[in-house]
């Protein structure tokens, strides 16, 4: 069958069509929006352009053993649609949406030489075939098992996954670099690399990788005891995101310049040493602002750094703990490290010896400067206002405290005023969406 010479529209000649029949359709524009519900094959004969004029999906297909090959798909808000088994996207070229390819509960797919704008997502479906396509956007995998994603190039975008394992990664390139997939590795080096997945890892060293432009620069899933070491990751949406991922150590990196710096997914017992997390629209996340629950680590913000008389290098750290709020935001339940602060700030007065202690109380009894005092009360005020009590304190320290006396210490803590205002406006406002 034949478009327009024996049916003037693709979905007319669609309805037509008997099982298994070949549809071909010539040269022109098609200002409609395809639905396939039977086994047939679609193909182009010529420059044949598919316009779906904004609609939710521009080619929907829920019949198993479907094949479209060579058509333009355009201007929609997903391109191609499926939800059926054994169907074949063959030489397509989908633009001007915001998913390119869509496919959902799905069995043995095949996603061949196309050119996919908007990325493709793929949720609980398995056996598919993702090869040679150019994509520019992220191959986001939701519960998605035994895939095969194989001689991809990839632009802006990446791969992307939760709860997907016994995939098949090889041989796919991002922004001209490697796209570095591990899973179930063991002690791997990787050294060059556009973007870092790892799945159910042990001991991986990333060393000196300059990741930028990519959805997330290093992607962890249920991945431990690791090091990643002197990399930058620059100008993703995620610079390093780690889910179920735990005492992974990283050193003197450089995350700057994405909207997430750092995304914690229940991931505890990570340390972070002479790294730099800056610039980002928010530098840390991690999915206890929104759970409330108490986390063992704490997110670290490294916030300003000032060179000393003597030449010494202090910095400030914010310390964030998450937990059920007591009466009082500022309340503290101890743990190993806020005792470790509550050690330095006992050097500027007498030795301070508790179990448990309300803030204001050690406050009271280690800072004798009114003013420090003061600085450090309205900033928590501020977290209390803005998050709305997911916070059980937010801890000001310094490292290397020496013989630094109080006036250094409020010089840098009115310095850091404004970089914590704006950290905890992010945090204040993503809590509000979720």
């Amino acid at each position: 069958m034949r478009v327009p010479d024996d049916s003037i529209s693709i979905n007319q000649a669609i309805k037509n069509a008997g099982p298994e029949e070949i549809i071909l359709v010539r040269s022109g524009t098609y200002n409609e929006t395809l639905y396939i519900d039977k086994p047939l094959i679609l193909r182009s004969d010529g420059e044949v352009t598919v316009n779906g004029g904004g609609a939710d999906c521009v080619l929907r297909i829920i019949a198993d053993s479907v094949r479209v090959e060579g058509f333009s798909i355009v201007n929609g808000i997903n391109g191609i649609c499926v939800e059926a088994n054994g169907c074949d996207i063959i030489k397509n070229k989908i633009a001007g949406c915001s998913t390119g390819i869509r496919i959902a509960n799905s069995v043995n797919m095949r996603i061949k030489s196309n050119v996919v704008e908007g990325g493709i997502l793929i949720e609980n479906s398995r056996n598919a075939a993702i090869v040679e396509n150019r994509i520019k956007g992220e191959l986001y995998l939701r519960r998605s098992y035994d895939n095969q994603i194989l001689s991809n190039t990839f632009f802006d975008g990446g791969l992307g996954l939760w709860e997907s394992w016994r995939n098949r990664v090889e041989g796919n390139t991002i922004n001209g670099k490697p796209l570095v997939y591990l899973e179930n590795a063991k002690g791997e080096i990787v050294t060059d690399a556009g973007q870092v997945v790892a799945v159910n890892c042990r001991n991986l060293t990333l060393k000196n990788l300059k990741i930028s432009n990519v959805s997330t620069g290093i992607l962890m899933w249920n991945t431990t005891g690791s090091l990643i070491e002197g990399c930058e990751v620059k100008n993703c949406r995620i610079g390093i995101s780690l889910i179920n991922s735990n005492e992974n150590l990283f050193v003197s990196n450089l995350v700057e310049g994405n909207c997430y710096g750092v995304y914690l997914i229940d991931s505890t017992g990570n340390v972070v040493r002479d790294t730099a997390v800056r610039n980002n629209t928010c530098d840390v996340y991690s999915d206890q602002f929104k759970k409330m629950g108490f986390f063992e680590s704490p997110v670290f913000i490294p916030l300003d750094e000032i060179e000393l008389e003597d030449g010494r290098k202090v910095r400030l750290v914010a310390e964030v703990y998450g937990g059920p709020v007591s009466a009082d935001i500022k309340s503290i339940i101890c743990t190993e490290a806020q005792n470790q602060l509550i050690d330095e700030i006992s050097k500027f007065s007498e030795e301070v010896n508790f179990d448990h202690k309300d803030l204001n109380s050690v406050l009271e009894r280690t800072i004798r400067n009114p003013q420090l005092k003061k600085e450090i009360e309205t900033l928590l005020d501020i977290i209390a206002d803005k998050i709305r009590t997911p916070l059980t304190a937010i801890l000001l320290t310094l490292e290397s405290w020496g013989e630094i006396d109080e006036e250094v210490a409020l010089s840098l803590i009115k310095k850091s005023a404004d970089r914590i205002k704006r950290f905890v406006d992010s945090i204040g406002k993503m809590v509000e969406r979720k």
